[in-house]
């Protein structure tokens, strides 16, 4: 291994500390706001997904020492209204049967 490729891990280790140090505090928190928002367990299990992958893939992102709780609510709030907006948005599908 290179010391390029050993850097990139090691940065990569550091963000999943980070990451997990920081965010995963909140799952449980956030798993009752999705299901707040969804009333369903599978639909508020799927929104914390999307929530905890989309914080992760935009950690960067996050500046340490400011908000994290705040941050997440709003990335599951945006995440929820957006998917919303998307299934209603769609034209009801209508199946008829031809005599």
């Amino acid at each position: 291994m290179s010391g390029k490729e050993s850097r990139k891990k090691t940065a990569e280790h550091l963000r999943h500390q980070k990451f997990q140090k920081e965010m995963v505090p909140y799952m449980e928190m956030l798993y009752n706001y999705a299901y707040y928002l969804s009333n369903d367990r599978e639909q508020a299990n799927d929104l914390l997904q999307d929530t905890f992958l989309k914080a992760y893939r935009f950690s960067d992102s996050f500046e340490s020492g400011t908000n994290a709780k705040a941050w997440l609510y709003r990335i599951m709030k945006n995440t929820y209204i957006n998917e919303y907006r998307r299934t209603h948005r769609l034209p009801e599908i209508v199946e008829f049967d031809e005599q």
